[in-house]
């Protein structure tokens, strides 16, 4: 890419010009450079980072609800404690670097609220004027926490990358996306070998106690960071695609046992592996048992005695931390909103929404002296609009009234009603009077309608509108009876259905 054709796509007309790039998003600083100096700079820089990387923290509950979710995101928790009111351009500089490995927090010290001050005490911060980054893993209440404190100076960008890349992992990590991958199962040489150690389980709860498990042999049995051998574990539900590539053990787990897949990454593609089959037991009972034959597997990997014999290929894994598609789409309107403010100025912001505002104002004033002075159109809208409810049926052979706007499409609309129902309307007769009404299966019904020879063409317009709704419904049949043609059935019938003596009908 030449020099001409970065400059266009960073949208630079001007030379100087300082750009900042972040998130896709080019900002560009929009001050005079006439007594230009490094704070200017910096606040610059901060302003334009989003501050969904590095959370405001004023509550307890806040903090716990911040430190609680190491589990379910995976990462580590990074609270930061600073004497200053913003945080400092480092700060959010370092967050974003870790963003995907921890999650950052800032609470400001200086602060008089009663809940600062009770943080202060939970966290054991008894220096008034002290910078302070906490490191929290697994179980934050009762679990260790890494510390760095700073009374004088401030911290470097190296000392906070320093002390997160020492404690970039939660003790026990889950293999949730291919960066955690890269990390912890790294491709290495014959002669140096990484080996990498997979626990696959499930995410139902079932299977937390193998889980808990490995977390217990971990605290028991702790390892320096220059330990060739890390220990993790991935869920196979979610990363089904990513443990196809392995042969399946041939001892298949149940709800007892677990086996265990030990992974040498030759190549970035390719790893060699065997598996620890039916090694793992999440019973508190056996746990003696289950940990000394971990502990005895892992001192023969560490000695390569153990032979990696099959091949497979690597695949990406599953990133399990992206965003939902509402998440992200939100993030993108904000992130406009905020570079569309950051780039007007308050000079010309305020004519920008004057000439907004005037607009709105007119199209409102012209809609209301319009609604105001057409009482036609007003007529129109809120005329009551005719039903077939509004006039009695005495005579079927007398349409209901309806006015001219009306006319045209409530007759397209009863034209498509007969057409689609008058294959499913039949005459009830002697060929169809099994099928209507002898052979009825048990739940199934027949709507019968009476009509003449005058009255037929209303009455079926009328019966089709009516039973349109239940055309769908396979339980349902229609019909009409010709009175003409049937009269002595029809009487037949209401003599049967005549109340006797006793009160009832005969049928």
């Amino acid at each position: 890419m030449t020099d001409g054709v970065l400059l266009e796509k960073l949208r630079v007309t001007t030379l100087p010009s300082i750009v900042v790039l972040v998130e896709g998003r080019v900002v560009h600083f929009r001050k005079s450079f006439n007594g230009i100096n490094a704070k200017s700079i910096r606040l610059f820089a901060r302003d334009v980072i989003p501050t969904t990387f590095l959370h405001r923290i004023t509550t307890h509950v806040m903090l716990r609800r911040f430190l609680d979710q190491w589990k379910t995101t995976n990462r580590i928790s990074v609270l930061m404690l600073g004497t200053k009111e913003e945080p400092r351009l480092r700060y959010y500089l370092t967050a974003m670097k870790y963003s995907h490995f921890a999650r950052f927090a800032y609470v400001f010290l200086g602060s008089h609220q009663e809940d600062i001050q009770s943080l202060k005490t939970a966290l054991n911060i008894k220096c008034r004027d002290c910078e302070n980054v906490i490191i929290f893993k697994e179980e934050p209440e009762k679990g260790e926490a890494a510390r760095i404190t700073v009374s004088t100076n401030q911290f470097s960008q190296d000392e906070l990358q320093g002390v997160i890349e020492k404690n970039k992992f939660l003790q026990l990590p889950r293999l949730s996306s291919m960066q955690y991958f890269d990390e912890l199962c790294p491709t290495s040489s014959r002669s140096l070998r990484h080996y990498c150690i997979i626990l696959p389980v499930t995410d139902a709860e079932s299977e937390e106690p193998f889980v808990s498990a490995l977390y217990r042999f971990i605290n028991a049995h702790p390892r320096s960071d220059k330990s060739r051998v890390k220990i993790s574990y991935i869920f196979s539900n979610r990363q089904d695609f990513f443990l196809q590539h392995f042969s399946a053990p041939k001892i298949s787990d149940d709800t007892k046992r677990k086996s265990i897949l030990v992974l040498w990454r030759n190549e970035y593609v390719k790893a060699k592996y065997a598996w620890l089959e039916g090694i793992w037991n999440g019973d508190e009972l056996e746990e003696y048992k289950t940990f000394d034959l971990l502990k005895e597997k892992l001192h023969l990997i560490e000695r390569g005695n153990l032979r990696l014999e099959e091949t497979a290929k690597i695949v990406n894994l599953l990133d399990e931390h992206i965003p939902s598609w509402f998440t992200r789409l939100s993030r993108r309107v904000i992130r406009m909103v905020e570079t569309v403010w950051f780039y007007i100025a308050k000079e010309e912001a305020l004519p920008v929404l004057s000439v907004i505002g005037s607009f709105f104002v007119i199209m409102l004033c012209g809609y209301i002296l319009n609604a105001a002075f057409n009482p036609d159109k007003k007529q129109r809208v809120f005329e009551k609009q005719p039903s077939s409810s509004d006039w009695h049926p005495d005579d079927p052979r007398t349409p209901p009234t309806r006015n001219e706007s009306m006319r045209s499409t409530a007759s397209s609309r009863q034209t498509r009603i007969l057409k689609e129902m008058e294959p499913m309307i039949h005459e009830l007769r002697a060929e169809t009077y099994f099928g209507l009404i002898r052979l009825l299966k048990p739940g199934c019904r027949s709507i019968i309608v009476l009509v003449d020879k005058e009255s037929k063409e209303v009455l079926l317009h009328q019966f089709a509108r009516h039973v349109y709704p239940l055309r769908n419904n396979k339980t349902f049949s229609f019909g009409y009876l010709m009175i003409d043609k049937n009269l002595a059935w029809f009487k037949t019938l209401l003599e049967q259905i005549l109340p006797g003596e006793d009160g009832e009908g005969s049928l």
